[in-house]
């Protein structure tokens, strides 16, 4: 059986981020950069004054000293067009270009002006509070790698640069299936027998946060053949998820109908807890994943392995779950080999990021799964934590990006 890098890195291995389509600037938002973004000039693309005050030539306040008042006042946007002499010094907003000559800006706290002489109580040294030509970044440098998500702080880069419209790497066209002959949809009402369909809603929600609207291809009873068909129709799209008679049981077909549509099964159980019976094919240039039905595994296995292959696709630089670290607010012990993803609760409190395991009654109780912001990674083996230990931790919404 794969341990979970070992499931990820053939995941990763296998996904391909070859296309590129051209957008518009102002709709790229969430997408990820296919090309660097290069600095079309140097930013600053001047000496530029960091706070109000006067533009003065260092040398000329070695020590206190009154200079001589330009009658001009440099605002940001303005360029002047002089040159600072020695015995001289000219009021500048936060922002303005400093006029040549100048290398120094003295706040206008340090000083005191009277009619055309201005008094500076203290001295300056050069560069002071002046952001320096090219300080930022310089022509022709990388601004922005390829591989970035556009953030609204990336937007504003590329727009710093007058990029008017960008390449990105298109998302993977999604298929959500779910099988099982007790599944309603979820606005039905189910008989005695038979549940809601919550997996699919989750999936779907899942991927909006890669901005993908995924394809809802409806439910599929417990069949063979109508699952190939299913499959099949499915492979319209890059990507299929299907959750639901991925283990061995006797209405379990989605491995072999895999099987029957000539799919590549490259693992069909990974060392992890929830989540084992996680199933990962390849059919020509298609991907297919089967998840477990609980609907805890079903997002603990996204997180996990479909994720990555998401961002690998869309040409992220990092794909892999992002973890850190929190302190235990409570004891906890787990026995078995297979590493546990427990759903969490991370909170801030004086001693800094607390987090406590959420009682739950197993992998298919996805109502006390929704009150959990985290998972908590215990690794394989037996595990006996103390309170105010630290331990690893996995987010469960996107921070950011």
């Amino acid at each position: 059986m794969l341990t979970v890098n070992e499931a990820q890195s053939i995941v990763i291995e296998s996904a391909e981020n070859s296309r590129i389509v051209e957008t518009e600037t102002l709709n790229s938002l969430g997408g990820i950069l296919a090309e660097d973004v290069l600095a079309d000039r140097d930013l600053p693309p001047f000496d530029r004054a960091m706070m109000d005050g006067y533009a003065v030539i260092s040398r000329d306040l070695a020590t206190p000293a009154t200079l001589a008042l330009m009658p001009q006042v440099l605002a940001a946007g303005t360029w002047p067009e002089f040159t600072l002499e020695s015995g001289s010094a000219v009021k500048v907003m936060t922002g303005a270009p400093l006029p040549p000559g100048a290398d120094a800006v003295q706040k206008i706290e340090e000083t005191r002006t009277n009619g055309s002489r201005v008094e500076f109580l203290k001295g300056v040294i050069a560069g002071e509070n002046v952001d320096p030509r090219g300080a930022e970044i310089k022509q022709g440098d990388i601004a922005v790698p390829r591989g970035t998500k556009i953030t609204s702080s990336v937007l504003g880069v590329i727009g710093s640069f007058g990029l008017q419209n960008v390449d990105v790497h298109p998302p993977p066209s999604v298929a959500v299936l779910t099988t099982g002959s007790e599944i309603v949809e979820f606005f039905e009402s189910p008989g005695p027998s038979q549940i809601r369909n919550s997996n699919s809603l989750t999936l779907l929600g899942l991927l909006w946060r890669h901005g993908i609207e995924g394809r809802y291809m409806g439910r599929v009873k417990d069949d063979l053949q109508e699952t190939a068909t299913a499959l099949k129709s499915a492979l319209d799209c890059d990507l299929v998820l299907i959750t639901g008679g991925a283990s061995i049981g006797d209405f379990d077909f989605v491995e072999a109908a895999l099987q029957k549509i000539g799919a590549q099964v490259l693992f069909n159980k990974v060392s992890v807890k929830p989540g084992r019976p996680v199933t990962f094919a390849r059919l020509g240039e298609k991907a297919i994943f089967s998840l477990p039905g609980n609907p805890v595994s079903v997002a603990v296995t996204f997180l996990l392995f479909v994720d990555p292959f998401i961002k690998k696709c869309m040409g992220c630089n990092h794909v892999l779950p992002t973890t850190y670290y929190a302190r235990l607010a409570v004891p906890f012990r787990k026995k078995g080999h297979r590493p546990f993803y427990v759903a969490g609760i991370c909170t801030k409190s004086h001693a800094g990021i607390e987090v406590r395991p959420v009682p739950m009654r197993g992998s298919g109780d996805l109502v006390a799964f929704a009150r959990a912001n985290c998972l908590i990674i215990a690794p394989e083996g037996d595990v006996a934590w103390n309170a105010g230990q630290e331990v690893e931790v996995l987010p469960l919404e996107a921070p950011h990006g």
